[in-house]
């Protein structure tokens, strides 16, 4: 127990407490991140000459004592002494070709492209805000050469909001997480390189993997862990159930989703078969409509408006690849933003414009399993028809037995 100082007028003293060499005990009722610390460990790490196949890593995480907030992901291609090397407009995202994350549960959590990782940690609001989630505005970032070198941190992110709601138990090495990482080959015509730098002999590539997590430090599991623990905001990505044409006005049914959307993301692609299908401005520029059950939800809204509405909501420009390098120039500012091609719907700004961790997701939209989601309009032209609208949904699954996204906050 603390002992207290007390003053002393005669000795100049004031009355203070004394260090503690023990910590306060467990407060029964007190938020769960007053009674946890924010903490790092390495999870795992590998460095392997560049070649030009496809690689698929699986790692076995290491138990992290508490409750995983989010991987931080670092991909790195270094050492090439070449010249010439250009880049898909996609890249150098593109050159992840899927992450796929798995709780101690078996519960699919992730399953998606570098590129919708990219897209995730600029739209879910749940990696930072006020454009600070653009891994291209990070020190991290190294901006891709004419020699073939990049760098760049994806974070995967897990909770929800600033209570921890959504963190994912990982602290049994006996029932580990499952991680897979598959990269895409680093070839000429690739998913990464449109030309290949002239010499790659010298390439190395490393995959650097951090868990960040809130640590016990008192209590028991029982005793201390994120409201509605096994709650769990999950990400996948597929395509829509029509290819539009060019010109054409056509609604494009999303994939079934089940639980609360948080965010909704659109990428339209072209049938470009080889290294694409290649990202295509040709969204509905004056009418794109979401339906919900059949009922709009957001009517013939202007693409211009959505532009403004997400350069409020995450400090974002939607629409273009703006700084990107032309094929054929290098050495520019790369990849400020690549979303030519993107389209973006958010229900996390309810507490302020700007999306950010405070938000207490009264907003989420509900979707039973039967509910029929779709986004058309009259889509544009473009590259080479017809198109194909992808959906990447970050769903939030409660597992309380009320089932809503807001309960955690009844402290």
């Amino acid at each position: 127990m603390a002992v207290v100082a007390q003053a002393n007028p005669q000795l100049q003293t004031v009355k203070r407490q004394l260090p503690q060499t023990t910590e306060k005990g467990y407060s029964a009722g007190a938020p769960f991140i007053r009674l946890v610390k924010k903490m790092q460990t390495l999870g795992w790490i590998t460095s392997i000459p560049a070649d030009l196949v496809a690689h698929t890593f699986s790692p076995q995480l290491p138990a992290a004592p508490g409750f995983l907030r989010a991987l931080s992901c670092t991909f790195s291609v270094a050492g090439g002494a070449g010249t010439g090397a250009t880049y898909q407009n996609d890249a150098p995202f593109s050159w992840v070709n899927q992450v796929l994350f798995k709780d101690i549960n078996n519960t699919t959590i992730y399953q998606v492209s570098g590129f919708e990782l990219y897209l995730i940690n600029l739209f879910s609001g749940q990696v930072a805000d006020c454009g600070m989630q653009n891994p291209a505005a990070m020190s991290s970032w190294v901006t891709p050469t004419a020699a073939g070198n990049f760098t760049f941190r994806l974070i995967v992110p897990f909770e929800l909001n600033r209570s921890g709601y959504c963190s994912l138990a990982a602290a049994s090495q006996a029932t580990p997480m499952q991680v897979q990482v598959t990269l895409n080959p680093l070839a000429a015509s690739g998913q990464v390189y449109n030309a290949a730098p002239s010499n790659q002999t010298s390439q190395t590539i490393a995959i650097t993997i951090n868990q960040l997590f809130w640590g016990m430090n008192q209590g028991s599991v029982d005793e201390v862990h994120p409201d509605d623990l096994g709650a769990s905001v999950q990400w996948t990505s597929a395509g829509g159930n029509q290819s539009p044409g060019a010109n054409a006005n056509t609604s494009v049914i999303a994939p079934t989703l089940s639980g609360w959307l948080t965010t909704l993301i659109c990428v339209l692609r072209d049938s470009t078969s080889a290294p694409g299908p290649a990202r295509v401005a040709a969204l509905p520029a004056s009418d794109i409509t979401l339906k919900l059950d059949g009922v709009d939800v957001y009517s013939k809204q202007l693409y211009t408006e959505m532009q403004d509405k997400m350069l409020r909501n995450f400090a974002v420009v939607l629409g273009t690849d703006s700084a990107h390098p032309p094929v054929g120039v290098v050495g520019q500012n790369f990849g400020d933003q690549l979303t030519a091609g993107v389209a973006c719907y958010t229900w996390r700004d309810c507490v302020t414009e700007s999306v950010n961790a405070a938000d207490t997701l009264d907003e989420l939209i509900h979707l039973a399993p039967g509910s029929r989601l779709e986004v058309g309009g009259t889509f544009g032209s473009g590259g080479t028809p017809p198109y194909t609208l992808t959906y990447t949904a970050g769903v939030l699954v409660p597992t309380d037995n009320l089932g809503l996204p807001y309960t955690h906050l009844g402290y």
